[in-house]
């Protein structure tokens, strides 16, 4: 609300740079593909808004962050160059996978409303197909793969299930111990909240493993493991993109961006990042970080707000704030460094105010999303 009154009343001029003309709310996908939810609450349009933010639809990438400079490429039209004072970096991770042979022919994403629903739609057809006396057609169309561990592949698997073992009512044929569920996962370990979910369910799960090719539809792991599958779903997350190191800002091996407890970037000037493309230290667990789920990001997105207020608000005496249990989720206990916060330093070009007029389209505050309503 604080960032919303300095927009009205002119103090900062902000930019919104959408790669869609809706916003994806990616949480209730899972629930799209169990059939218990529909694509309408997927996709939106970002109403919420204020009408003093100037929206874009297209792509934007920070060449050049020392100059405060972003290459802005529209959904239609020539590329140009949008001077910022403070950027601003909400992207999440995309499911688009990796150049693995037969990987866009033969597995099913889960990264929207379209792809979810066709998801449910060839899981029940799936089913369906295993109604015969083919043994080797019946044993491919009950093998159900999924490529990823996060949470977006652990509850699609979780929902696939549910939907499955409703349609197997109508298939007497069929009993539940024939569906072969095997979850890949390239890391050591699942995060705590998948693993809860998985405590509650039957599947093979394969860390430390990759898929290495899709070819004709059959699952060939890293561990030398081939499966014939009949549904294969890539959920795995890739990083959000290179040029954010390119443009001189801080990442960890898998391309997210670094950032501190108050979701400035690591070591970077006049920069905040939030959301799954975001690397945020967790002050109630030492030397481990947030887990990106929904609920949690959605919280980010409140104390980026709040954070953005005290940065701009130079000499107001406000105060930033540490992500702490509130936005956590994981701890009841509030540490001392919670309590304490930290007052944040803007440079000289932060946040350009006037009281005088409103502020120029040249220097905006830049805010590159595609979760603009949760801010």
């Amino acid at each position: 609300m604080r960032l919303r009154k300095l927009i009205r009343s002119g103090e900062v001029s902000v930019t919104l740079v959408n790669p869609r003309g809706s916003v994806n709310d990616r949480s209730p996908l899972a629930d799209v593909a169990g059939g218990t939810a529909g694509p309408r609450f997927v996709a939106a349009s970002p109403g919420e808004v204020p009408q003093e933010v100037r929206v874009l639809t297209g792509q934007v990438t920070p060449t050049a962050h020392e100059a405060r400079a972003a290459e802005f490429r529209p959904a239609q039209g020539p590329p140009r160059v949008i001077l910022y004072d403070i950027l601003v970096v909400t992207t999440g991770l995309s499911t688009g996978g990796p150049p693995i042979l037969g990987l866009a022919e033969h597995t099913i994403g889960c990264k929207d409303g379209f792809e979810t629903v066709h998801l449910r739609n060839h899981v029940l057809t799936q089913i369906s197909a295993a109604c015969t006396d083919d043994e080797q057609v019946r044993r491919r169309a009950l093998t159900f793969v999924v490529v990823g561990g996060g949470f977006s592949g652990v509850r699609a698997l979780a929902e696939m299930q549910v939907l499955a073992e409703e349609a197997l009512t109508d298939h007497k044929t069929i009993d539940l111990t024939d569906l072969s569920w095997t979850l890949v996962e390239a890391g050591a370990d699942l995060l705590p909240g998948p693993r809860e979910i998985l405590a509650r369910r039957t599947a093979d799960v394969r860390l430390g493993t990759r898929l290495t090719s899709a070819a004709d539809g059959v699952a060939v792991l890293s561990d030398g493991t081939k499966l014939n599958a009949g549904t294969l779903v890539w959920a795995a997350g890739e990083p959000p993109s290179s040029h954010m190191a390119e443009g001189g800002l801080p990442v960890d091996h898998g391309g997210r961006l670094v950032t501190t407890e108050y979701l400035t970037v690591a070591g970077v000037a006049d920069a905040f990042a939030a959301g799954e493309g975001a690397v945020v230290p967790d002050l109630t667990r030492p030397g481990e970080f947030v887990v990106p789920g929904a609920r949690r990001v959605v919280r980010q997105a409140r104390l980026l707000g709040r954070n953005l207020v005290a940065y701009g608000a130079s000499g107001s005496g406000r105060t930033a704030t540490p992500l702490g249990f509130d936005e956590v989720g994981t701890s009841p206990r509030v540490t001392a460094a919670m309590r304490a916060g930290a007052r944040l330093t803007p440079s000289s070009a932060a946040v350009r105010r006037s009281t005088t007029r409103s502020p120029g389209p040249n220097r905006p505050l830049i805010r590159p999303s595609s979760t603009a309503r949760r801010i």
